[in-house]
């Protein structure tokens, strides 16, 4: 998982430590309130560009938020690429 970092445009960053359809869990360095959407850049060789809608925010006592959100305007490719990423294995190409 270590291409899984996604870099926020108003600094700092998050891990991706849980992906399932368009829900997904981060470890922040940001705190993000409830409601807010924001985007950020997947730290890796390709990019894909996310915007989440932030569900719920929880400060950790090291410092760190857990975020869980919901993605927003992600194509079925980047979602497929998003998903290789976490997952660590090859992207299968979509069914018809």
């Amino acid at each position: 998982m270590s291409e899984s970092r996604i870099r926020w445009p108003g600094g700092g960053e998050a891990r991706i430590v849980a992906l399932e359809a368009d829900r997904l869990v981060l470890h922040s360095t940001a705190a993000c309130p409830p409601g807010s959407r924001i985007e950020g850049a997947l730290d890796a060789a390709v990019s894909v560009p996310l915007r989440i809608k932030i569900l719920a925010c929880r400060r950790q006592p090291d410092g760190e938020f857990v975020l869980h959100g919901r993605l927003l305007d992600v194509t079925r490719a980047d979602r497929m690429e998003l998903e290789r990423i976490v997952r660590g294995g090859p992207c299968e190409a979509p069914r018809k």
